[in-house]
């Protein structure tokens, strides 16, 4: 008898650590993934699209050989490569008496992908013919060019900079920024997304949400470290399949979030390991024209404590949208990766490094 309970308990451990390899396997990250699950989430390229895109009846008709073209173009595959695994942790002041909150078992979980594009504005070049966005220099206004860069860029003091977030699946997009500190800590969480909070606050795939909006005055993060001990911002990306409810705002109008406790619970519930991959390419290129027209154009507030532009203030985050970004044009520069629960929110880490 003892015999029969030492081998079926040897085959459960077995079977046991069988399965985790298994679990371990499905779950470690790839070194490189396609671009085309993230781009078929967007809509196909039709010829409204195209008038949406600024087409005009006067265009000459597509020829044999620009439909050759454009299929080649849709064709093109991009490659994203794996440069990080960024863990959930964060370091915040809370309530002792805070319980603590157990994540939702994996067993059911599915991958969900957030794609982020941050964009450093620069003076122009000869060669530059994209969009670009007003920069006060001294006392002057200069037009300056928004090109992309790698989320982990080292900023300077005085960088202006954008992102723009695209949701892969349809839900409800929150922003949630803090100051990072040398010692691990974070300030105070800022709502920066939905800015009012009361703003409808629905995304879709290929519908790219800007902050700041490009209305915004200043359209642009302007790196102003003062703080002693200060590294850089985070930036909690969340996506919900419905709205959030719970916040509580202070009387200013930075939109500090006031019960830390309850921001606390859903970072040890939803927050999990987030793989980040980044576009083979990318970097350096300006914003293009489809990009500016696909973006919504809510005004949301600034990372230094300026007061928020407040133009075009909508009930709607898209506002005047034109368009949305269809399968065979510019992908993200950047996809987080994110293996969670069906139906729980994906909350997605950007840290942003400052070096004074």
């Amino acid at each position: 008898m003892s015999l029969r309970i030492f081998v079926l308990t040897g085959f459960v451990v077995l079977c046991s650590h069988l399965s985790s390899l298994t679990y371990a396997q499905d779950n470690s990250p790839a070194r490189g993934i396609p671009s085309d699950d993230f781009a078929n989430s967007r809509q196909q390229s039709t010829p409204s699209n195209a008038g949406k895109s600024g087409a005009t009846k006067t265009q000459p008709a597509t020829t044999k050989a620009n439909r050759r073209n454009n299929s080649a173009v849709a064709r093109r595959k991009e490659t994203y490569k794996l440069v990080e695994r960024v863990e959930p942790q964060v370091n915040r002041r809370r309530s002792k008496n805070t319980p603590q909150v157990k994540p939702n078992p994996k067993e059911t979980a599915t991958i969900e992908e957030v794609g982020v594009t941050m964009w450093r504005l620069r003076p122009p070049r000869n060669t530059d013919t994209g969009p670009k966005l007003p920069v006060k220099v001294d006392d002057s206004v200069q037009m300056w060019t928004p090109e992309r860069i790698s989320v982990n860029t080292q900023f300077q003091s005085g960088d202006r900079v954008r992102l723009a977030i695209e949701s892969k699946r349809p839900g409800y997009l929150y922003v949630i920024n803090s100051e990072m500190y040398r010692d691990g800590r974070v300030g105070k969480p800022v709502l920066l997304f939905p800015f009012p909070i009361q703003q409808d606050n629905q995304v879709e795939a290929g519908v790219l949400v800007d902050i700041p909006g490009q209305s915004d005055v200043p359209p642009y993060f302007y790196i102003d470290p003062k703080a002693p001990g200060y590294v850089g911002e985070l930036l909690l990306v969340i996506i919900s399949p419905r709205p959030l409810d719970g916040l509580q705002l202070g009387e200013g109008k930075d939109q500090e979030i006031i019960n830390v406790d309850l921001l606390a619970q859903w970072e040890e519930q939803w927050g999990t390991d987030v793989n980040l991959y980044m576009k083979d390419g990318g970097e350096g290129e300006a914003l293009t024209d489809s990009e500016q027209q696909a973006a919504c154009g809510a005004s949301t507030r600034q990372l230094v404590r300026e007061n928020p532009g407040t133009q075009n203030a909508g009930s709607t985050p898209c506002g005047a949208k034109t368009r949305r970004l269809t399968r065979e044009e510019p992908l993200p520069q950047n996809i987080y990766r994110v293996s969670v629960p069906k139906d729980q929110p994906v909350i997605i880490p950007v840290r942003i490094s400052v070096t004074r």
